[in-house]
């Protein structure tokens, strides 16, 4: 072989290199947004359904909200209660993470959004932002 079609092989090689560490790179890239998007929202419709219990109850007596304090109100409302056993949540981190993967979505017409903290706790708001057609979406 001569040292000039060496020197092109040689020149092709590291092009080639350079280009499948840049798509290695942007498969990383897609990979995490995946494992993003999965990890987002209800993960079913007892997730929405116990979304919406917490708004209903909510809605009428509270502006805010921490996931604590919806535990120690379902003792005391068997909507809630239900609504949180069906979900299987059964304590306020795992009720924590749920809104915190519904975080600024709009779920069957009702906003979650975090308002702030109190006391180290994430103080939580559900809105209705639209009205929900019969049979209501899921996710947006």
């Amino acid at each position: 072989m001569t040292t000039n079609r060496i020197r092109k092989r040689d020149a092709v090689e590291v092009e080639l290199e350079q280009r499948v560490a840049e798509l290695e790179q942007q498969q990383a890239e897609l990979v995490a947004l995946v494992h993003q998007l999965i990890g987002a929202g209800p993960r079913d419709h007892q997730d929405l359904a116990l979304i919406s219990a917490v708004h209903e109850f909510a809605a009428s007596h509270v502006e805010t909200f921490t996931a604590a304090e919806v535990i120690a109100w379902a003792t005391v409302r068997p909507e809630l209660r239900d609504a949180l056993e069906r979900a299987d949540i059964d304590d306020a981190k795992q009720l924590g993470e749920l809104l915190h993967r519904c975080r600024g979505r709009t779920l069957a017409g009702l906003l979650v959004t975090r308002e702030g903290h109190a006391h180290g706790r994430a103080r939580w708001r559900v809105e209705l932002r639209e009205a929900v057609p019969p049979g209501g979406s899921v996710a947006r």
